[in-house]
């Protein structure tokens, strides 16, 4: 019922795209919706090798864009979609993300992506956080995309981002309900709120948002360990709205460890 990927690495339920990363080339398994997800790059966009490194495994966000756009032409031509994610913590890793991540930002945004929600490093610094939200700024940029279904503007109280948004596929027309959400954080700056997720669960907008609206399947971006109980509080509460029919993606992240 949820899964964990980093970097270019797919890891979907079984009805999704599973694309397994070996030492071999292996055929993609196309199936009814598709994903391809990114979590926790901390500004490492031209790479990041480590001692123990696998070199199948080395990648960039050049190879990233490559790769989507290979499968999204594969995708196209047989009448289905995939959509590119990107699970949260952007920042702190390179030079790139000084503060504020004036040189990151402009980068990430030559990226397609459909979703995005934040991390907890992004969300640590005032001057970061003003500087993403500023009008027509790096959240605004992604046109209701980026999404922070527990994470509010602790001034206004409205979210830094989009509460929920549905994800369209050109192609088939598949409809997935998407969240972001962070884990129960209190260590972040002061000009912000993360919600429990906990109590969001039981607000009037997430139950309408999950009753009313029309869609195949909904995908929760969800910045924590893929073993937080949060994870299943989640699903649970969404299992008790829409029942058990309608297929339910969880990504992970937070851990930087490649499990589901």
């Amino acid at each position: 019922t949820h899964t964990h990927t980093t970097h270019a690495c797919v890891h979907c339920l079984p009805f999704l795209l599973c694309l397994a990363v070996t030492s071999k080339m292996l055929e993609v398994p196309w199936n009814d919706v598709n994903f391809l997800i990114v979590t926790d790059v901390h500004a490492w966009i031209a790479g990041h090798r480590h001692a123990d490194h696998t070199p199948v495994l080395d990648a960039n966000y050049g190879h990233v864009l490559s790769l989507h756009e290979r499968l999204s032409a594969v995708a196209a031509a047989e009448g289905r979609d995939i959509f590119l994610v990107q699970n949260g913590d952007l920042n702190d890793g390179t030079g790139f993300s000084r503060k504020p991540p004036a040189a990151l930002v402009p980068l990430l945004q030559r990226m397609p992506f459909d979703a995005l929600t934040t991390g907890n490093h992004e969300l640590y610094e005032n001057e970061n956080i003003h500087y993403l939200t500023q009008p027509d700024g790096f959240v605004d940029s992604w046109g209701g995309r980026f999404l922070t279904s527990n994470t509010l503007n602790a001034t206004t109280g409205v979210h830094l981002g989009a509460s929920h948004k549905l994800l369209v596929g050109q192609a088939s027309g598949v409809r997935v309900l998407a969240f972001g959400f962070l884990y129960d954080m209190t260590n972040h700056a002061s000009s912000v709120v993360v919600t429990p997720v906990e109590e969001v669960v039981r607000q009037a907008w997430f139950l309408d948002a999950l009753a009313a609206l029309e869609y195949d399947a909904l995908l929760f971006l969800t910045h924590m360990d893929y073993e937080d109980p949060l994870v299943d509080l989640l699903h649970a509460a969404a299992r008790a709205t829409v029942g058990a029919a309608v297929p339910i993606l969880f990504v992970t992240g937070h851990s930087h460890v490649r499990a589901y």
